[in-house]
């Protein structure tokens, strides 16, 4: 479940899209299907540059992308809205504190 104070930054459709909230210091809500994972934004960075860092599935295989204990299977499709998901939503995250808005510059 998403903060009622969420904000969508990137949305594919009802069940995948990324938002962060104005209260809690920021978190990034990425929900995926029937999952919704909850990240500080120092851990969103992590995962972009995971995702980043990732190599596309081939037709008819699964990339898996580990999100703390759980996995997301990916195939290509998947793979390339999530890039893209993970990408918009960065370009319009609201940055909470001076380092952070470092990590940005350097990414």
């Amino acid at each position: 479940m998403t903060c009622q104070n969420a904000k969508v930054l990137a949305k594919h459709s009802k069940f995948r899209y990324i938002a962060a909230c104005t209260c809690c210091e920021g978190v990034v809500h990425i929900s995926w299907d029937v999952a919704t994972f909850h990240l500080h934004q120092a851990d969103f960075f992590d995962l972009r540059g995971a995702v980043a860092k990732l190599i596309p599935p081939a037709t008819g295989q699964a990339q898996t992308l580990w999100i703390g204990t759980t996995g997301i299977a990916l195939n290509p499709t998947d793979y390339r809205i999530l890039c893209e998901l993970v990408n918009s939503a960065f370009q319009h995250l609201p940055l909470t504190t001076p380092t952070q808005h470092e990590a940005r510059a350097l990414n």
